[in-house]
């Protein structure tokens, strides 16, 4: 979408909005870093991609890229579209693991034949043993 997002928002004005809300005071650019912009999306040919991209570059803290010039970017754009694409959200290591052992727990709190502390953790321990968690 080269004319703006789903909520009609161009390309260079949601780059000025971000740039502004990262430094909390309008970008210094003029017509050159506009032109910068707009080649930059022209080269990824998707309007998602540039906005993640143009994220990834604003969250960069590298010293390199401070003040975060479109020049900057639309030199490194591959760098910047990488991380982007390293962002998406990605299950977790190990989160399914997590998620049966709070099963585990659950079960065993709400089991009344345990009524003391010491009785849920070995209980807790052996159920977790048993299914290979521990």
């Amino acid at each position: 979408m080269l004319a703006g997002d789903s909520d009609g928002v161009p390309w260079a004005d949601f780059c000025f909005q971000e740039w502004r809300e990262t430094h909390g005071f309008d970008p210094p650019w003029s017509k050159l870093e506009y032109v910068k912009l707009n080649l930059a999306l022209k080269r990824l040919n998707s309007e998602d991609v540039a906005r993640a991209a143009w994220k990834a570059f604003l969250d960069s803290d590298d010293q390199y890229s401070e003040g975060h010039a479109p020049g900057l970017f639309l030199a490194t754009l591959a760098k910047w579209t990488v991380r982007a694409a390293k962002k998406k959200p990605q299950k977790r290591v190990g989160e399914d693991v997590y998620s049966e052992r709070l099963k585990i727990m659950q079960a065993v709190y709400e089991d009344p034949q345990f009524t003391t502390e010491l009785e849920r953790r070995n209980e807790y321990k052996r159920r977790a043993v048993e299914v290979g968690h521990v």
